[in-house]
């Protein structure tokens, strides 16, 4: 029986960690993850086999939650192979959370027949756990630690010529829109051009609080990274204000800002387009 444990901080309180961690997206950090589904208490996954050279290529088994706490969650495995048991311990740390990840690991001397090299799986095994736990550290962070900040804002009576003037001049496609510092909506280069060609180049005289969005999702600077994918997939959105409790927007986080964050892609230079440019040629 091999056991594997390991000390993680992540900034964000133990009850966002605490969802997380018992969310089928977070299943899907782990290695080899093709596949999640949720059934009662238990988690059906698809994945690539963990045990090399036997010329498997999808296998699926159960994750199993035994015990579900505040600060503790343990779990099985049930799967043909590995005999997996493991668990989270959550503490708060000044507004942070320690997860002390175990993971005990039972490795068959031999299967269908081969002698399974121990060492070799204890390694990749191991790896691959470091892996998973780097991944759960970029998921589990603030928003504001990753949001776009600097914002730039319209008020509601601006006219749509100059808020893409603005758009223009920032390189901004996404603006809120603010009265007395509070938001009451936002617009995007997408609402003006829909409206433009619609109506002509003259609609560009109007005020933009008659195509801003008013029903905003918006998040808090506190929020972790998780519900943050979270309302961007539900919603089918791919930007969300950052906003305090006092109603002031401090950020936007992105689809894009979020890819970066968990590696998805590396930041790319922004592309330069003029928004009358556009309409015009």
């Amino acid at each position: 029986m091999g056991k594997f444990s390991r000390e993680i901080v992540v900034d964000c309180p133990p009850g966002e960690a605490f969802d997380f961690l018992q969310d089928a997206d977070h299943f899907r950090l782990m290695p080899r993850i093709r596949e999640v589904t949720k059934e009662k208490e238990a988690f059906l996954v698809k994945g690539e086999e963990k045990l090399p050279f036997f010329g498997l290529d999808i296998v699926s088994y159960k994750i199993c939650i035994d015990e579900k706490e505040p600060t503790l969650l343990r779990y099985h495995t049930e799967e043909f192979m590995l005999d997996e048991h493991g668990s989270w311990e959550l503490t708060e740390v000044d507004g942070k959370t320690r997860i002390n990840y175990e993971l005990e690991y039972k490795i068959p001397g031999s299967f269908l027949g081969y002698m399974v090299d121990k060492v070799l799986v204890e390694r990749k095994l191991r790896s691959e756990i470091e892996e998973y736990l780097d991944k759960l550290k970029r998921f589990l962070v603030r928003v504001e630690d990753v949001m776009s900040k600097g914002v730039v804002s319209v008020e509601p009576k601006t006219p749509i010529s100059q808020v893409t003037a603005k758009m223009d001049e920032t390189d901004i496609r996404y603006l809120p829109i603010t009265e007395n510092g509070k938001l009451v909506g936002v617009v995007t280069d997408g609402d003006i051009l829909a409206r433009i060609y619609a109506h002509g180049l003259n609609f560009g005289e109007r005020l933009v609080e008659e195509i801003m969005t008013k029903e905003v999702k918006t998040i808090t600077p506190e929020a972790s990274l998780f519900r943050a994918i979270k309302l961007l997939t539900t919603h089918k959105i791919r930007r969300l204000p950052v906003v305090k409790e006092t109603g002031e927007v401090v950020g936007v986080i992105s689809a894009t800002d979020l890819e970066i964050q968990l590696g998805i892609f590396k930041k790319r230079k922004p592309r330069p387009s003029r928004i009358w440019g556009e309409v015009e040629g």
